[in-house]
């Protein structure tokens, strides 16, 4: 990223930022960043499926909090004027999931925003009917990535 766009303001990795979401894969990537040898700009993560990949969903969460220093699954950031939205799932299925509490917190985060701005939203899991594959209402056989 330095060196393919080297006047980034940021840099937003949507999940699976490990293979099993364990400690050994953090430090691992937490090194390889360290080492690369080149000033970033700041990193902000989504979490993915792969990053609570075992049946310890609270300590995964935890361990993605704790080491890429994030404050919550989802959180937004506002980058020279222009909001940065990243949700996370509320639960370990495989399709995502995101609840009560996060849809309002959604919802107010998008109507405090300044409407002649765009605004980005991240999300490591596709939504139902937003891209190939979850389109199940127009090809059920065909668009069957939630298993219906």
């Amino acid at each position: 990223m330095a060196a393919l766009s080297p006047n980034s303001s940021a840099i937003f990795c949507v999940g699976d930022n490990t293979d099993l979401g364990t400690q050994a894969e953090y430090d691992l990537l937490l090194k390889n960043i360290e080492e690369a040898g080149v000033e970033l700009p700041p990193m902000y993560y989504a979490i993915g499926g792969h990053d609570v990949y075992t049946n310890a969903y609270d300590q995964e969460i935890e361990r993605f909090l704790e080491n890429l220093k994030m404050e919550s699954v989802y959180y937004c950031v506002d980058i020279h004027g222009i909001r940065f939205i990243v949700l996370g799932s509320d639960s370990k299925v495989p399709e995502g999931e995101l609840g009560k509490e996060q849809l309002n917190w959604l919802r107010e985060r998008l109507a405090e925003t300044d409407k002649s701005k765009p605004v980005f939203i991240f999300h490591h899991q596709p939504l139902k009917e937003t891209v190939s594959g979850t389109l199940y209402s127009s090809d059920p056989e065909i668009q069957d990535w939630f298993g219906h």
